[in-house]
């Protein structure tokens, strides 16, 4: 914003809106709470139109808190933890202490101010501070500068412009994640279709298996006798692949060690973590060990007995069962996360075809595996020019360059064409 469009003045927010936060009424009173009043918080936040929340607070639970009535139109800004995100108030609410709210003054169109936000959240949220939790405050919103057009029709005409390009890169997000689908899907049913065996007998997981450990974390490093790498749920990434490079550096008893240290093969169970849309039980492979290597506490070892099964067959058998919702009704949760007990999954029946069948199967799935994993990849490459783009319409039109033909359509379709 060096420069100021023709017709356009430099204000700050604190000068074209009014500006609050809400309050909490005391957690442990049941009067305060289940009321008719919409009462918001940041995960009722997401970028759009405020017009339900997941909890209410009663007339009293209001009187007793600093709590604030937000009227409809209001602009809610996120100060705590998710730094910037956003809402506008489809109806009248309250909200907590972690959003602040800004009421548009005449001269502020109220989405050209939602806008305008969402084209600052990265330099709002470096603004943060805080060990634990990352904050800002309304004095940096307050005193954070804007540029606007005078004339409120501008100001709107501008609002259509964002809208109309934003929602054709909606519609290119919505047909990136379709295609994401149906190659999970095709790598699911590849897994299944080769891995079956309709002769073949069922065993539990654990016969498979000539070692079952849970893992520790151990202490800082140099408490113990050695130091060893931990791996957590944390180097667990897509398709059950492991980043072993960024594990945690910890101390344990050699006895500890001796008991868990990883082998090129073996197998381990994610059986603390998921989310709601995330079911826990995910399995790594371990390819190689380069240096001392266990599992974390929220992870089980498991060794695949190489008489029976081969390693990278029941990986994918096991990631193919957990894709398909097998260990869903095994989860329990605390808090965010999600449990599964290591002794109920290791119970699990599986189709144990021949070694030689085995063989085969992998190598009738694993071209069709890296086919979807190049897929895949491109699918991630357009879904980040997807989101450069928003952020370039975004950043043209506060800086008095967004027009109808500015961004091209092709532009828009080339960042969803894998």
């Amino acid at each position: 914003m060096s420069s100021v469009p023709k017709g356009w003045r430099r204000k700050t927010l604190s000068e074209v809106a009014s500006w609050g936060s809400g309050g909490t009424p005391a957690a442990g009173n049941k009067q305060f709470y289940g009321g008719d009043i919409p009462w918001a918080v940041i995960g009722d936040l997401s970028d759009g139109l405020v017009t339900k929340t997941a909890k209410s607070i009663t007339q009293l639970g209001l009187d007793c808190s600093s709590a604030k009535r937000v009227p409809e139109g209001a602009v809610l800004v996120a100060m705590y933890g998710s730094i910037g995100k956003l809402g506008i108030a489809g109806i009248p609410l309250t909200t907590n202490q972690a959003i602040a709210f800004a009421i548009p003054g005449h001269e502020l169109d109220p989405k050209f101010l939602f806008y305008y936000l969402m084209s600052q959240r990265r330099q709002l949220d470096a603004m943060g501070k805080g060990a634990t939790q990352r904050n800002i405050s309304q004095t940096i919103l307050k005193s954070w500068p804007i540029v606007l057009p005078d004339a409120i029709r501008e100001q709107r005409m501008i609002v259509e412009l964002i809208e109309d390009h934003l929602s054709r890169l909606d519609a290119a997000s919505v047909e990136l994640r379709h295609q994401q689908k149906r190659i999970e899907g095709l790598r699911i049913s590849g897994i299944n279709r080769a891995t079956s065996t309709p002769e073949a007998k069922y065993v539990s997981l654990v016969d498979l298996l000539t070692h079952s450990v849970g893992g520790l974390w151990g202490r800082e490093s140099g408490a113990d006798e050695m130091d060893v790498r931990v791996i957590r749920v944390t180097e667990l990434k897509r398709h059950g692949e492991l980043e072993i490079s960024t594990a945690a550096t910890r101390s344990l008893t050699r006895n500890q060690y001796e008991g868990r240290a990883l082998h090129p093969g073996d197998l381990l169970l994610e059986k603390s973590g998921g989310g709601p849309k995330t079911p826990v039980g995910r399995v790594a492979l371990v390819r190689h060990v380069d240096e001392p290597s266990v599992c974390a506490n929220f992870m089980h070892l498991m060794r695949p007995n190489p008489d029976r099964v081969l390693p990278r067959f029941l990986h994918l058998v096991l990631n193919a069962f957990h894709q398909s919702g097998g260990t869903a009704p095994m989860q329990t949760a605390s808090t965010n996360i999600r449990n599964i007990k290591a002794s109920e999954y290791l119970q699990i029946q599986l189709q144990l075809p021949s070694l030689e069948e085995q063989q085969s199967a992998l190598a009738e799935v694993e071209p069709l595996l890296e086919a979807c994993t190049q897929l895949e990849n491109s699918l991630e490459l357009a879904r980040r020019r997807t989101m450069s783009l928003r952020q370039a319409v975004l950043t043209a039109a506060f800086e008095g360059r967004l027009t109808g033909g500015s961004m091209q359509p092709e532009l828009l379709l080339e960042s969803a064409n894998v």
